[in-house]
């Protein structure tokens, strides 16, 4: 389900069993996974990738290019850096930068 107050760019795709929280914005050709949580106020990059069943908290940001790992959690508030890798069911507490 996508909230109305979400922002999703005509080139991304959102599967449809995902989930999208009240402003949250998918950037260009960004990619949602199955069964993945984007909670309010997330921002996703263009190109990122969010794995199936993953979840990204609140006022989360996920960089251009980057890669969240099936399952994985992103806490609340946590950006995570242009072309960083997640690995899959990785809990990430703080920034991560291009070399996670």
């Amino acid at each position: 389900m996508i909230h109305p107050t979400a922002s999703v760019h005509p080139t991304a795709s959102v599967h449809p069993t995902a989930s999208i929280g009240e402003g949250a914005s998918i950037g260009p050709s960004a990619i949602v996974a199955p069964y993945a949580i984007i909670a309010e106020r997330v921002s996703i990059g263009s190109f990122a990738r969010v794995g199936s069943g993953a979840s990204v908290g609140p006022g989360a940001s996920i960089g251009k290019d980057a890669g969240i790992g099936e399952g994985a959690i992103i806490a609340p508030g946590v950006r995570v850096g242009e072309g960083a890798i997640v690995a899959p069911y990785t809990v990430v507490v703080h920034e991560k930068g291009r070399t996670t």
